[in-house]
């Protein structure tokens, strides 16, 4: 993920906005136990030419972590907050803010070099709880998470050695053929965009998959790719990979990790723009391609290939990722990117005596020709969002894609 901020910039966003206000100094002393519950929020990221570590920082209690802002425009303040960075050789690995007007909206931003998204859940979810224990007990302080495994081979453990090998020696590598074209090389803007399917719609989505025996994200990703071709117009007949993230937690035995950590993987779906193709005729290509992806699990292949090209050491890897990375970014041509995080459920962030009213995750900003789209749904509400670059990317486009994206979705 390091090495991945020359395509983005690295950033977990998660926005939950409550029905009414929240106690500002709890939430404070929340925020700052949470660094003592997950020792890595508090550190900062040292390089090393044989193997970058974490260094914890002396000086957390001075730190102020969690701004309040008030103001008749919250939308505006909470989007430059959340566009603002984290530079993980001295900051602490996540900011928190809370924006203010006749309801509050929290804002969390974790580095994604720390934890991905299913991970920004569990610590929202951490966040939440440190906040009703203090609510309960003033003096709660949390025992630090100390002992538990944070990288890969705690799901190569439970996966075994034969389906990890098996699947990398099949592992497949697409070719990027198309990408988000750029309008300026000037990377530092940040915006956001967000659109939503409400209960009612997303209720006759559900019942198409059932109809056409297709899971919701076969159906999102045939979205997707649909929307991509509209915009993008790439050549006919070529297989256009898209890059659809896994959370491997899905292998640990109670799905879920012991430690607030990255765990995702991916794998390159790719079909080719059919002109004329109705949503139904794509829904077969995802639908055949994704059967082949689940039988095969080739994300287990390339979590076993980021193992095994850093054997080396982290000078040699970082010089070839950058060198990949220029001519793929030089190309003008680089995969888009699918999250889909999944349903996200009120116990999993219950701050106690405030409702939450709704839950948005955002993505890393990518800069072009890279481009990515984050959902996840929370009571019964689909929420779409991406970032992007508006010093490098139009913005026009940007919202033309996700426009087309909810208009392919089954009404």
């Amino acid at each position: 993920m390091h090495l991945m901020r020359t395509l983005h910039d690295a950033q977990i966003r998660c926005v939950i906005t409550f029905s009414g206000r929240i106690d500002v100094e709890r939430m404070a002393r929340a925020v700052r136990l949470t660094l003592y519950a997950e020792p890595i929020l508090g550190c900062r990221f040292v390089e090393h030419p044989r193997k970058p570590y974490w260094e914890r920082r002396d000086d957390l209690d001075c730190v102020p972590l969690c701004h309040v802002t008030e103001s008749t425009d919250v939308e505006r303040e909470l989007y430059k907050f959340l566009g603002a960075p984290i530079d993980p050789y001295t900051d602490i690995q996540v900011q928190v803010g809370i924006f203010r007007s006749d309801r509050d909206a929290l804002c969390i931003k974790v580095n994604h070099m720390v934890t991905d998204g299913a991970g920004s859940i569990e610590y929202a979810g951490l966040l939440a709880k440190t906040y009703r224990e203090l609510g309960a007990n003033p003096d709660h302080f949390p025992q630090p998470n100390l002992q538990t495994a944070r990288g890969q081979s705690q799901v190569f453990r439970h996966v075994g050695l034969l389906p990890l090998v098996r699947e990398f020696c099949r592992l497949p590598y697409p070719r990027s053929a198309w990408g988000l074209p750029a309008i300026s090389q000037d990377f530092s803007g940040r915006a956001f965009a967000i659109r939503r399917i409400e209960a009612e719609r997303f209720a006759n989505i559900k019942a198409y998959c059932y109809q056409h025996q297709a899971s919701i994200n076969e159906v999102l990703l045939t979205a997707f790719y649909r929307s991509l071709f509209e915009v993008l117009a790439p050549p006919e007949n070529v297989p256009l990979p898209v890059q659809v993230t896994v959370n491997l937690r899905r292998y640990l035995p109670s799905g879920r990790a012991g430690a607030i950590c990255n765990l995702v993987g991916g794998f390159f779906p790719a079909i080719d723009r059919k002109p004329g193709a109705m949503f139904d005729d794509t829904l077969a290509q995802i639908h055949s391609v994704m059967e082949s992806a689940k039988a095969n699990q080739s994300w287990l292949g390339g979590a076993l290939y980021l193992e095994m090209v850093f054997l080396p050491g982290f000078s040699p890897m970082r010089r070839l990722a950058q060198n990949i990375l220029a001519r793929e970014v030089n190309s003008g041509r680089f995969h888009p990117f699918f999250a889909n995080i999944g349903v996200i459920y009120p116990q999993q962030v219950d701050f106690g005596d405030t409702i939450v009213a709704d839950v948005s995750m955002f993505p890393p900003v990518p800069h072009p020709p890279a481009c990515i789209i984050s959902i996840n749904t929370f009571c019964e509400t689909m929420i779409i969002t991406t970032g992007f670059c508006d010093t490098a990317t139009d913005a026009q486009v940007i919202g033309r894609l996700l426009d087309l994206f909810v208009n392919e979705l089954p009404e």
